[in-house]
Parts: C-alpha cells; structure tokens; sequence
C-alpha cells in the first residue's frame, strides 16, 4: 500500500484545490494517502477539500479489510482511529469508506455529533446496508461507486436519486431542513402541517 499511496502535499492538494475553487464546490477525495514515508505510514483515506481550496479534513478509514490469504490491512495500511463530522457551509458532513459499511461504530458516531449527509466511496454496488444506515443515523447517505448505481438515500432509507444506464453523473439538490416526524391522527396524514406552513 505505500508504494502506491500518495502524499496530501503536491499534485493532489493542488488540482483538488484548483478544481473546487473553480467550481465552488466541496470535493471528496478519497485516496491512499502517504502519511509519513520513512515510517512506511499510509491510510485508506478521504480529503474534503472545501469551496476556497482549502482542506476542510481528513477522515481514515476505522475498519479496513484483511484480503484472504494475509495478515494485513489493506495490504499494509494504518486503520484511523476517529469518524469527524465537518462543518460545512450547507451542514455537518461524515465520511465512511468501503467497509466501515460493516460496523456500527463510525455510523454512530457521526449520527451522536449531528451529521446531516454522509459520503460514502466504495466499490460495493450494495443499497440494502447503505439505505439501513441512512434511517438508522437520521442523515442522507451518498454512495459513491464505480459501478453504475451511485445513489442517495434519505433519512428514512428510501433511495431519493440514483445513477440509472446510460447516465454516469448524479445530480441531486437536497433539504438539509428535513423533520421525521411519527404519525399521528392531528396531523391528518400532513394536511395540518400544510395548512399552517403552506407548501
């Protein structure tokens, strides 16, 4: 994993910084990143860089995967030891790789400091567990494959958009605003909220 990891510093910090200033956007940057090379250090990681070309964060991946047939992670990374939740200007975002999607830890975590969407890079093609998440933490989850199903599910699990063949880009705007609220007979199946709050 060191060998093909690469450092934040360098050509990495400065396309992702140039891009999201051009775009005014956050980016996601998950990577293996070469966190010290003479003490062969390197995590499964994802960069959030903000609108300005800064580097909001980094998370690493808490539960890397141990291939068949060895006794490493990843084939030599670190696991991380925290799950961060960013402030942002649109909301409080947390970032899961892979197969965190496994553990009820970093999921919590994010769910315990407020997250409100959740980005997850993986190649798994899964939506059950990703959708099971999203309802359970309250938050929007947006998957990122590379296959062709990249989705986002809404904090009662339902799948809210998703990459359908042969589109590859998923555009979604999205109300950070949400209320789940449990039924009840006063609020006439939404007709009371409708009244008062309009549309």
């Amino acid at each position: 994993a060191v060998s093909t990891s690469v450092p934040l510093a360098g050509p990495v910090q400065d396309v992702f910084s140039r891009k999201a200033r051009e775009l005014g956007a956050y980016i996601v940057v998950p990577t293996y990143l070469l966190e010290d090379r003479a003490a062969r250090l390197c995590t499964n990681a994802a960069i959030l860089f903000g609108r300005k070309g800064e580097v909001v964060g980094v998370y690493r991946k808490l539960h890397p995967a141990v291939q068949t047939g060895s006794d490493s992670f990843e084939g030599g990374i670190t696991p991380g030891k925290t799950a961060p939740v960013f402030a942002c200007d649109f909301g409080k975002l947390g970032v899961q790789i892979c197969f965190d999607i496994e553990f009820d830890s970093g999921w919590n975590a994010l769910a315990r400091q407020g997250a409100e969407l959740v980005v997850w890079p993986t190649q798994s093609p899964q939506t059950a567990q990703p959708a099971f998440r999203a309802a359970r933490g309250r938050y929007y989850v947006v998957s990122s494959t590379w296959r062709n199903n990249a989705s986002i599910f809404e904090p009662t699990g339902r799948i809210a958009a998703q990459i359908k063949p042969p589109a590859d880009i998923l555009v979604s705007e999205l109300d950070l605003s949400y209320a789940i609220l449990p039924w009840s007979s006063k609020l006439r199946n939404g007709e009371a909220l409708r009244r008062q709050y309009g549309d």
